[in-house]
């Protein structure tokens, strides 16, 4: 989608926002890089690229042709090992469920790790019997296997193969993410080993709150821990079972 002539006063009022001593220079890359003509990923994308020009910032477009027909092999076998893929994420699904923790993206049986773009609107792939279905249109197997390893561009990732994906292009040694985002990888981690061998290191990011040194006696009160900390600890599956606060404060002194 191409930005019309009303970004210009979108841009204006985003301007009329700024303060402080970048203000100028932000600005100035907002006036330059939204404009009528650019998409929404152009023109962010030449953003950033002013922003961070000192730091030497490295930009991929997702949507370039080129890294679709290096990913184009990835998602000719995720079509060739639908079945057996489908099968264990279901697997994988069920035993996150038994453990207690939430399956981020639902797996059916007719599920696919698929979208496609039809009529500017990305819709799921469905499985059917030996047919793939988008929409109302339906596909033969064999004929999605051959335009998923010809034709780049034509399948989009969903949220589960999307990192599998990234992979192929931009290996990842370690990956630091929070309680939800590690719970992606739960379930991810079978796609990565059956279409690319390996996965990266998963680590938990760092998650603290600091006080100034007057509010402890706030923090030793246990509901207001329990109010702030609740729900990070019922997304880590009980590993905060044991929480001090203790723990949590720390004092920096110069």
């Amino acid at each position: 989608m191409r930005l019309g002539t009303p970004i210009e006063g979108s841009v204006k009022k985003a301007v009329g926002l700024l303060s402080g001593p970048a203000s100028e220079t932000i600005a100035r890359a907002l006036e330059q890089s939204y404009t009528s003509g650019e998409t929404y990923g152009s023109a962010f994308g030449k953003l950033f690229a002013r922003l961070f020009a000192g730091q030497g910032l490295i930009l991929l477009d997702p949507l370039d042709a080129r890294l679709h027909r290096i990913a184009a092999p990835l998602y000719r076998k995720a079509i060739e090992s639908r079945d057996e893929l489908n099968e264990k994420l279901l697997q994988r699904g069920a035993n996150l469920e038994r453990a207690g923790y939430d399956v981020q993206v639902k797996v059916t049986a007719k599920s696919t790790l698929l979208f496609t773009m039809r009529d500017g609107v990305r819709q799921p792939v469905a499985a059917s019997n030996s047919h793939f279905k988008s929409g109302r249109r339906y596909v033969d197997a064999r004929r999605g296997i051959a335009i998923g390893g010809c034709v780049a561009g034509t399948f989009s990732a969903n949220a589960l193969f999307r990192p599998v994906v990234q992979e192929l292009s931009l290996p990842t040694v370690a990956y630091l993410g929070g309680p939800a985002e590690i719970a992606y990888y739960a379930q991810s981690s079978v796609i990565y080993e059956h279409l690319l061998g390996r996965m990266p290191v998963i680590l938990r990011e760092l998650d603290s709150r600091f006080w100034m040194r007057r509010r402890r006696s706030f923090c030793r009160s246990t509901a207001f821990v329990s109010r702030i900390f609740g729900p990070a600890r019922r997304s880590c599956g009980g590993s905060w079972n044991r929480f001090r606060c203790d723990g949590a404060v720390r004092e920096f002194r110069s």
